[in-house]
């Protein structure tokens, strides 16, 4: 078993898409990592390990307003590869609708903020514009390591 320290980052690229018309609160979600997870030079997981977590929320934001999409929730608690394993607490590091297709309003932000306090325990939560296909596979996401 190894431990993770805090601080460090997981570069990370969805294994399992998630719709809003097919995936449930609970569901099992997997990640690979993008490249080796390394703390002071030394790698602690190769590129290609596998993550686990789990869908902690799917709700649909905003559907009266011009940019409708979803808030999502996502929890990770595992790391694996072949002879190495960690549990892991980690959170969103970067905001994954911050591209160029991110629409940013006010009401937006208020919702989000609305939603980030009814599931303070559901890991990150984050807003993601759209109107099906809430998280395709291969979605990059980076997140940080926490105690």
């Amino acid at each position: 078993t190894v431990v993770l320290p805090p601080g460090a980052m997981l570069d990370l690229a969805l294994d399992t898409p998630v719709q809003f018309d097919t995936s449930a609160v609970g569901d099992p979600l997997t990640f690979r990592l993008r490249r080796p997870l390394k703390h002071r030079g030394q790698i602690l997981f190769e590129k290609g390990a596998v993550v686990h977590g789990r869908l902690t929320f799917l709700e649909r934001q905003n559907q009266s307003l011009a940019n409708p999409g979803f808030a999502v929730g996502i929890r990770l608690y595992e790391i694996e590869s072949p002879g190495r394993r960690a549990l892991l607490n980690a959170t969103l590091s970067d905001d994954p609708a911050a591209g160029p297709t991110a629409r940013s309003t006010a009401r937006v932000e208020q919702e989000l903020a609305r939603v980030k306090s009814l599931v303070r325990a559901a890991g990150s939560v984050f807003y993601r514009p759209g109107t099906s296909e809430v998280l395709r596979r291969d979605t990059a996401l980076v997140w940080r390591t926490l105690p």
